[in-house]
């Protein structure tokens, strides 16, 4: 019986993490345990448990997120609870003044897909938008994901729960585009 790529590549990324995990449950048992049970949590929390969440998160391009996840626990614990999904309008005024006006920009204004980062936690990256120059009080971040019409990326998880990311459809899309 052949197994298919994707079922090899699974196997090999598990019996890495078997060895990996034996190999840090022998040397540090205690932080091991620490750290697999606060990823557990914290894998936990989404909606849809399957085993390809599972997986995504332990040996995919969640792995940063999980070595992340009791630094994250720990925010979850000390700041108020986060909905998930805001709606601009749950803001504070001046929030929204600075959203509205970072979004105008675009609204104003192609390739298949990319990604545009004019500030990265409120230093200059790109300074060819004059109007992203400017030093915002509560708007540390702007990149900007870029797609054509029929291009998508994959589900992924978010290191860091310290920070709101806002999505937003410059062109209205009638079907076939959800955030979730």
């Amino acid at each position: 019986m052949a197994m298919n790529k994707k079922t090899l590549k699974s196997l090999r990324k598990a019996a890495i993490a078997v060895v990996v995990l034996a190999l840090a449950f022998y040397f540090i048992p205690i932080l091991t345990a620490i750290w697999v049970v606060c990823g557990l949590i914290d894998v936990m929390r989404n909606d849809q448990k399957n085993r390809n969440l599972f997986e995504r998160y332990f040996l995919g391009n969640g792995l940063f997120t999980w070595l992340l996840s009791p630094f994250n626990l720990i925010v979850d614990l000390l700041c108020y609870r986060n909905p998930g999904v805001w709606k601009p309008e749950q803001f504070p005024e001046d929030y929204q003044r600075e959203i509205n006006e970072v979004l105008g920009v675009f609204k104003a204004g192609a390739g298949r897909r990319g990604m545009y980062v004019y500030q990265w936690y409120g230093k200059h990256k790109i300074d060819n938008v004059p109007e992203f120059n400017k030093d915002y009080k509560y708007i540390k971040t702007i990149a900007v994901s870029v797609f054509s019409k029929r291009e998508s990326t994959s589900w992924h998880f978010g290191p860091l729960r310290l920070s709101l990311r806002i999505l937003y459809n410059l062109i209205p899309v009638q079907a076939e585009i959800f955030v979730q």
